[in-house]
């Protein structure tokens, strides 16, 4: 073993007390990002940063998703944990009654809107950084806290408290947030990707915070259409439907 890699596993034993097995794996390449594991490193622009795994998709239920070119890594010379978001090249077609949505996940329109929101805290922060191959990669701020959907289920209530005691400065929030979705429009971009689990609630500053911005449409109209998931969220303290509440409530029917 040379000295840096002696000097790398070092520096992964006093980050987390963990006694690396073997010589350590150290990627220049993030296209190969399904073969980064879990105690790989990744070298971006001279840094290295320990992969602590993928990162999940918590919608639909399908908590153990997991989202291969999103990983959880902790940078080696300053011990911070970040979220490195590698190139997917992904399209699909998104049907909202009869239109159809062209979507594709777009690593440059990204970084634009990373560049736009640089210090604006209703978004995530972050930067792009290049691999040894020209890659792009985003090396996102860690964001402490819990999606608003996750957010909404866990208070302690029924619906009539919480409409009374939570709800209006929800909504004020709601409403600071999607200000912010409308700079993006103002400046000829968009989310692509407004839900529920892409607005986080910071824990310590209590900040709603939009995240994930690599998918894109042809047009804005989307972001409205998904703006109204929001609010009917948070209206109903989670998604409730016209049959589940005459269901509970048949004296509305």
């Amino acid at each position: 073993m040379n000295p840096e890699e002696a000097a790398i596993r070092e520096s992964i034993r006093k980050l987390t007390g963990e006694d690396p097995p073997g010589r350590p794996v150290v990627w220049d390449d993030t296209a190969e990002y399904m073969s980064i594991e879990r105690g790989h490193l990744v070298r971006l622009d001279g840094r290295l940063y320990l992969v602590r795994g993928n990162e999940h998709e918590g919608r639909f239920s399908i908590d153990d998703q997991p989202k291969f070119w999103v990983k959880r890594a902790i940078g080696l010379a300053d011990g911070v944990t970040y979220i490195l978001k590698l190139a997917c090249r992904e399209e699909f077609l998104i049907h909202v009654g009869a239109r159809e949505v062209h979507c594709y996940r777009s690593p440059q329109k990204e970084a634009r809107v990373l560049g736009l929101v640089r210090g604006d805290r209703r978004f995530m922060q972050g930067w792009t950084a290049i691999d040894g191959r020209r890659n792009r990669v985003h090396i996102i701020e860690f964001i402490r806290g819990t999606d608003l959907l996750s957010y909404l289920a866990l208070l302690p209530m029924d619906h009539e408290a919480y409409a009374q005691r939570l709800l209006p400065d929800i909504l004020r929030r709601i409403a600071d947030s999607l200000d912010g979705i409308q700079r993006l429009h103002d400046h000829g971009l968009c989310h692509g990707d407004i839900r529920n689990d892409h607005l986080m609630v910071e824990r310590e500053s209590g900040d709603y915070r939009w995240i994930d911005f690599d998918l894109n449409e042809e047009s804005p109209w989307f972001d409205v259409w998904s703006a109204g998931n929001v609010l009917h969220c948070a209206v109903g303290k989670g998604f409730v439907t016209f049959r589940e509440t005459v269901r509970a409530h048949p004296e509305l029917s």
